[in-house]
């Protein structure tokens, strides 16, 4: 009886979906083994049983993270998941992606401030997304990942901001190399960045930059006035700065908003919280003054 070979490549098209799914379920079982013959489960445990000596935390939770940590989510199986029998089939932009994507081999590479840090600055650009801040790919979010190693992270130039994961964040040094595609190809937006690295470089104490690009902000922006202290949100903004796209800039020491003539305004913080308060509260005054 003669037996005959297949190749992935050349079937995978031909196959049914439940073959397909045999298929996605073996190569996480064989990630799953990956995994747990490195030493970086074995530091997580660790990790986790210490937070448990010393806290309250449900055994869900526990589960949970350990869950995150080796088992890898299958796009196919989240499809199948996220799908009903009665329901048509769901477009790309109706399926809810996760932000925290981080599995298996893809978060066993990172250490886990990293992590946190990618989690939060991914779902920062979702909340731009929401309040319409972003102005198609064109919105490019950073934060400090490590001043030791001098890199930063941000969402990838080709990406919508509903798109950015924790896992398609790229790093790059403080001298513009990308030294991390994540999980995308893409690169970064290369007209916005020079300006966030010289922000870095002038103010130390900046550790996350957020653009606001809506209507409000780039008409205040335009305004010979700036922005006016006529409300309580407006007041809360402190000192501001201004420049021109084609100047170098001029920033304050103490300022935690840059407007830029005729773009809108970048907000600043010593972290990512403080950047989006500055964010959240000068935006809403520019529309108050508008």
């Amino acid at each position: 009886m003669s037996t005959r070979s297949y190749t992935l490549d050349s079937r995978s098209e031909k196959r049914p979906f439940g073959i397909l799914l045999d298929v996605e379920a073996l190569k996480r079982r064989r990630a799953v083994s990956q995994v747990l013959s490195g030493g970086a489960f074995k530091d997580e445990l660790e990790s986790i049983l210490k937070d448990q000596i010393g806290g309250s935390q449900k055994h869900s939770v526990v589960l949970k993270r350990l869950q995150d940590t080796v088992i890898p989510v299958s796009a196919l199986e989240a499809a199948r998941q996220s799908t009903t029998p009665l329901a048509p089939p769901l477009h790309v932009g109706e399926l809810i992606i996760s932000i925290n994507d981080l599995r298996g081999s893809n978060a066993s590479k990172y250490t886990i401030p990293e992590r946190q840090l990618r989690c939060k600055l991914a779902s920062v650009c979702r909340l731009s997304d929401l309040f319409g801040w972003s102005s198609l790919i064109h919105n490019l979010v950073t934060a400090v990942c490590s001043a030791a190693e001098r890199s930063v992270l941000a969402n990838a130039f080709g990406l919508m901001s509903y798109e950015v994961t924790a896992s398609n964040l790229v790093k790059i040094g403080l001298e513009g190399d990308v030294s991390d595609h994540g999980g995308t190809q893409f690169g970064v937006d290369h007209a916005s960045l020079p300006l966030h690295l010289a922000i870095y470089a002038t103010r130390q104490d900046i550790r996350c930059i957020i653009p606001v690009c809506n209507s409000a902000t780039v008409s205040v922006s335009c305004m010979n006035c700036g922005l006016l202290g006529i409300s309580e949100r407006a007041l809360m903004a402190g000192k501001i700065s201004y420049s021109n796209p084609d100047e170098d800039i001029c920033l304050d020491p103490t300022s935690k908003i840059l407007f830029v003539r005729g773009q809108g305004l970048l907000a600043f913080g010593q972290n990512i919280e403080e950047a989006f308060h500055y964010a959240y509260h000068v935006a809403k005054a520019c529309e108050i003054q508008v």
